[in-house]
């Protein structure tokens, strides 16, 4: 299902032009474990002792090598009090993009490593999500993705 979210949503931004670069792209979990095919949470112990750190250690890493300019994180709404420890996630002023709902909602990531700055974050369901609200929610995401690059790319000329 991440294959194919990711698939569309290069045929989105593929729309930029010479402006997009698809090799741009990484793929990675909040946590970065599984649990004989589940979800770690669910090994209470085992996760606050080792899972949890671990994950947030790694996920902090990959941000500080990566340099994103934008995260799309695609899980459910349990999964935000996680995100938030994990990153000082800061909530944007309502957006003429898109209104926080429970399907799809922008908010940015403040990392000071070099120099302080901020990650346009982008927060909507898990791509295997069922109702018709999420699979809404899923497109969107990439529309606005694609909006907030081009905006980006704007800005850059």
């Amino acid at each position: 299902t991440f294959y194919n979210y990711l698939r569309s949503l290069d045929k989105e931004l593929s729309q930029i032009g010479s402006g997009y670069d698809s090799g741009g792209w990484v793929w990675s979990n909040l946590h970065c474990f599984d649990w004989n095919g589940e979800s770690p949470i669910s090994q209470k112990a085992l996760y606050e002792s080792f899972i949890k750190p671990v994950s947030k250690a790694l996920l902090q890493k990959q941000v500080e090598i990566l340099k994103p300019d934008f995260i799309v994180f695609l899980s459910g709404i349990s999964a935000a009090k996680t995100r938030n420890e994990f990153l000082k996630c800061v909530a944007l002023p309502k957006q003429n993009h898109c209104q926080k709902t429970a399907y799809l909602w922008e908010f940015r990531v403040d990392v000071t490593d070099e120099v302080e700055r901020h990650i346009h974050c982008i927060r909507t369901h898990h791509p295997s999500a069922r109702k018709p609200d999420a699979q809404r929610a899923l497109t969107e995401s990439q529309k606005l993705l694609r909006r907030l690059i081009e905006e980006r790319a704007s800005l850059n000329r």
